[in-house]
């Protein structure tokens, strides 16, 4: 089933390494893998994840369907367009999610509609980290302050968002080792190293202006020369971050038409 991922996906790692590298990843065991045939073999791929999300307060069970992928010698023939259809039905719940890595066509013919979604960077980290007041940054360990961050995820959601228990937090923690967890301004942040800075993963905050900021100006301590994330930044700092595009990473959605807006974390992505 790899090798159609594999061929899909036009990498230039040996299959052998490639699926050993996929097969280590303890949200994929998660999932369900399906795949489709045609009489000159298996042509068609997917992964579909068990979600618990929420609402407007409630509970909703969904599916994700992530690594969508078909042979080139297969594509443009409906192949990945059945398989998702089939996926969906079978999992038998009303939300499905998914993040489009090509151009939306192929999922809103199935019925997924694309949400807002923004991706922000700011390249000049010291005129951030001057442009106003910081809040403290008060570093945590995330298992031992499990409740809190709980709390602050749990607080500041609006839209669909995929849900997290004790256990799903822990998975998240589990599946994201590199992550750092601080305390600041009545809420948490949780940050990533990236190539040429830090990307913000999450930020729930009653002060996000002055907790990115801070994050800037740790930034700069660290030598780095830039601050990102899917996030939109509040209108204080606003001026210096510039958008981003979000093609690749488009949240899309299927279910009942009030779900409108969807707030999925890069800790979410699948």
């Amino acid at each position: 089933m790899l090798d159609v991922a594999h061929a899909a996906n036009a990498s230039t790692e040996p299959l052998a390494w490639y699926a050993a590298r996929r097969l280590n990843d303890a949200f994929r065991r998660t999932a369900t893998w399906w795949l489709l045939e045609d009489d000159t073999g298996p042509v068609s791929s997917l992964l579909a994840y068990p979600l618990s999300l929420r609402f407007g307060g409630d509970p909703l069970r969904g599916y994700g369907l992530g690594s969508v992928a078909t042979r080139p010698s297969a594509q443009r023939r409906g192949y990945a367009a059945a398989l998702c259809a089939q996926a969906g039905e079978a999992s038998a719940a009303p939300v499905g999610v998914l993040f489009s890595a090509i151009p939306p066509r192929l999922y809103t013919s199935l019925g997924f509609r694309v949400m807002p979604a923004f991706q922000f960077a700011c390249s000049d980290v010291a005129a951030l980290a001057a442009s106003g007041p910081h809040a403290p940054l008060r570093p945590i360990d995330p298992l031992a302050e499990l409740p809190l961050l709980r709390a602050t995820f749990d607080a500041t959601q609006d839209g669909l968002r995929i849900a997290r228990d004790a256990a799903a937090w822990l998975a998240s923690l589990n599946n994201n080792p590199e992550d750092r967890f601080f305390a600041v301004a009545g809420g948490t942040l949780r940050l990533v190293d990236a190539a040429d800075g830090v990307e913000v993963v999450e930020l729930f905050s009653d002060a996000p202006a002055a907790a990115l900021r801070s994050v800037a100006a740790l930034v700069q301590q660290r030598g780095g020369s830039s601050l990102s994330g899917w996030f939109a930044p509040p209108g204080e700092v606003v001026e210096h971050f510039e958008a981003q595009s979000r093609e690749r990473t488009l949240p899309m959605v299927r279910g009942p038409a009030e779900i409108i807006t969807a707030w999925l974390s890069v800790a979410d992505y699948f």
